[in-house]
């Protein structure tokens, strides 16, 4: 059985049905870290020492360690028993005379297993559904017969209603015609009132003249005869006191016959506002350097680096630490160039997990919680920034760019990204 053939085999099913062994060659490696140092622990393992649950990458790594290193095969099979792991996983870490073709006959005796789960949860899935479709059916027959017998009250109720609608119409109509009338004499009552105030002001502007003519022949002041302003003042004020209980007849004529006299002021629907990805200039080449060096030198840009990610691709011989560091210096010095804010997200796990921290250079490093990707939190801290600020999302992984894209993000991959960090 050739386990490392994708055209047979379904690579995350094989390290399904490996993974006993391949958990226990991280702990191999562990060990050989801890005694000889990490250049004694296979590249591909490296990354994933620190790791408490391995993630599908590690999986898919430990997996191709032990097919590659003999040395660390013969390591596992010393430490596992055939009962804890499986006679598969066994065969394939001992390989003893003739395993290939009894591996094959496990593989298919472990695939059958699966399937034969999967048909028994399908199974009390749909027993589940019937059970609950049964119930509601039930439920729905007790209900319509509780609603025939609403529906013979209602029926009752119905044609009091209709004689009670035809005498309220009838009462309507003459409610209306009277709102009409009110209306008119509203109308009429602050035209009159508008002509008082006009004549009010005309009457005390040729007053105001007629005082400053005398006033310029050194005449006295006569006392005014032909308007008293006081008078006329209280006239004002007596024909808007009528407004009112006018006012109050007409709005309860309204209100009975369903009508709204208030001005209506209709204000437009505002969408919501969302973030838009900025635009690169003419001639620039969306996936290339130029334009992440573009995007960064935007004004309050925010930078969220997917950091194993991007270590892996910059950086694969390193040890997970060396990576890190390595990584956060030159992002550091890339922020200090560009201006950018630069938020660095790791996947963590209980050993290295912990709240985020700024580097003395000012980057922000985090780790996730144990059961949190490093793409899921990137995805939600975009939220976290104002609209105003344009937000760069620096990852090869698809699921996270396609995810950047639709929430406003502009998106770098780390290849693009990779001369800048290493100028």
């Amino acid at each position: 059985m050739n386990a490392n053939s994708p055209q047979t085999r379904d690579t995350a099913e094989l390290d399904r049905f490996f993974q006993p062994v391949l958990d226990a060659a991280v702990l191999v490696a562990r060990e050989r870290s801890a005694d000889d140092g990490v250049s004694a622990v296979p590249t591909r393992l490296r990354p994933f020492l620190r790791v408490a649950k391995l993630p599908k990458a590690g999986l898919a790594a430990a997996r191709l360690a032990l097919e590659e290193d003999s040395e660390l095969r013969a390591a596992v099979a010393e430490r596992i028993e055939e009962s804890e792991v499986g006679r598969g996983p066994w065969l394939w870490v001992s390989r003893p005379d003739g395993w290939r073709s009894e591996l094959e006959g496990e593989w298919e005796l472990w695939r059958d297993q699966q399937q034969q789960r999967v048909d028994a949860e399908a199974e009390r899935s749909s027993t589940r559904l019937l059970e609950r479709a049964t119930e509601t059916a039930q439920r729905l027959a007790r209900r319509v017969e509780q609603l025939e017998a609403l529906l013979g009250a209602a029926e009752a109720e119905t044609a009091v209603a209709r004689s009670e609608a035809a005498a309220s119409a009838a009462e309507r109509d003459s409610a209306t015609e009277e709102l009409q009338r009110r209306v008119t004499e509203r109308a009429e009552a602050v035209r009159q009132l508008k002509h008082t105030e006009d004549l009010l002001a005309t009457r005390t502007a040729e007053l105001r003249e007629v005082e400053d003519l005398l006033a310029e022949d050194g005449a006295e002041t006569p006392e005014p005869v032909a308007v008293d302003r006081d008078e006329l003042a209280e006239a004002v004020r007596h024909a808007a006191s009528q407004l009112d209980p006018l006012l109050r007849s007409l709005k309860r004529l309204a209100d009975l016959v369903g009508l709204d006299l208030s001005a209506q002021t209709n204000e437009a629907a505002v969408a919501p506002k969302r973030r838009r990805a900025a635009r690169l200039g003419r001639g620039i080449a969306a996936e290339s350097t130029q334009a992440a060096e573009a995007l960064l030198a935007l004004g309050g840009a925010v930078v969220f680096i997917d950091g194993y990610n991007v270590t892996m691709t910059v950086w694969p011989t390193l040890t997970a630490t060396d990576q890190r560091r390595a990584l956060e210096r030159s992002v550091a010095s890339l922020a200090a160039r560009t201006g950018a804010e630069m938020h660095v997200v790791y996947d963590g796990d209980g050993s290295v997990g912990a709240p985020a921290r700024s580097s003395d250079s000012g980057v922000r490093v985090r780790f996730t919680a144990v059961d949190i990707e490093a793409d899921d939190e990137i995805l939600d801290l975009i939220a976290s920034v104002t609209l105003e600020r344009p937000v760069i999302v620096v990852s090869d992984d698809r699921r996270v760019q396609s995810g950047a894209r639709r929430r406003g993000a502009n998106v770098v991959g780390s290849r693009q990204l990779q001369p800048l960090l290493l100028r």
